[in-house]
């Protein structure tokens, strides 16, 4: 069973800001477990948005 990471610590994770990782979850890019008022992150959901987010850069020519 994993741990559920705070928001400083899934930004960590993506190495990205918190702001960033806000600015997805806003756009609900990103999954979220909200437990009363606090919101918390899977990182198999975060893991899942990773390879969501692979993307193949065409070669070139």
């Amino acid at each position: 069973m994993s741990r559920l990471l705070k928001s400083k610590e899934a930004a960590n994770y993506l190495c990205i800001s918190e702001r960033t990782l806000w600015n997805l979850q806003n756009e609900d890019k990103i999954k979220v477990v909200r437990i009363g008022r606090l919101i918390r992150f899977d990182p198999s959901d975060l893991d899942e948005f990773i390879v969501q987010s692979k993307t193949t850069t065409p070669k070139a020519p």
